[in-house]
C-alpha cells in the first residue's frame, strides 16, 4: 500500500524549499550589490575621463604611495570573494531564479568598471610601445 501524503504536510515542505530558495537570490542580490562598492571606488579614484590620453599604470596614477596600493588590492580581494560566493550561492539556485541578479548586476558592473581607467590592461600597451621602439627605431625599449 502505498502512503500519501497529506496536502497540508505538502504545502508545508512547499513553503520550506521555497523561503531558502528567496534567501538565497537575496543573498546573490547583496553579493552584487557589495562588488558594485569597490568598482565604483576604483572608478572614482582612477578615472578614465581625463586620462584616457596617458599610458601610465596604476604606480604612476597613485605616485606609487602604500595606502593606494592597499586600497587596489583590498578592492580586488573584495571583487574577488564576493565572486566566488555569489558563483557558490548562483550553483545552489535554480536558473531562472539566478538568472536576473547574474545579468543585472554584471551589467551595473560592467557600466561602472568602464569608467575605470584600465589599471590591469595597461601592459598590454606598454608592450606594443616597446615593441614599436626595437622594430622601428632599433632601441633598447628597457634604456628608452
Amino acid at each position: 500500500m502505498a502512503r500519501e501524503c497529506s496536502p497540508r504536510l505538502r504545502s508545508d515542505r512547499l513553503v520550506s524549499t521555497a523561503l531558502p530558495r528567496t534567501r538565497g537570490v537575496l543573498r546573490l542580490w547583496a553579493y552584487g550589490a557589495g562588488m558594485l562598492a569597490p568598482a565604483a571606488y576604483l572608478a572614482w579614484r582612477y578615472p578614465l575621463p581625463g586620462n584616457g590620453y596617458l599610458l601610465t599604470d596604476l604606480g604612476g596614477m597613485s605616485d606609487f604611495k602604500r595606502a593606494e596600493f592597499v586600497g587596489f588590492v583590498g578592492g580586488m580581494l573584495t571583487l574577488c570573494g564576493l565572486y566566488v560566493l555569489a558563483l557558490g550561492e548562483s550553483r545552489r539556485l535554480p536558473a531562472a531564479r539566478a538568472l536576473p541578479a547574474v545579468f543585472g548586476c554584471g551589467v551595473a558592473l560592467a557600466g561602472t568598471m568602464a569608467w575605470m581607467y584600465p589599471v590591469n590592461d595597461i601592459d598590454i600597451f606598454m608592450y606594443a610601445v616597446r615593441s614599436r621602439l626595437f622594430t622601428e627605431y632599433g632601441v633598447d625599449p628597457m634604456v628608452g
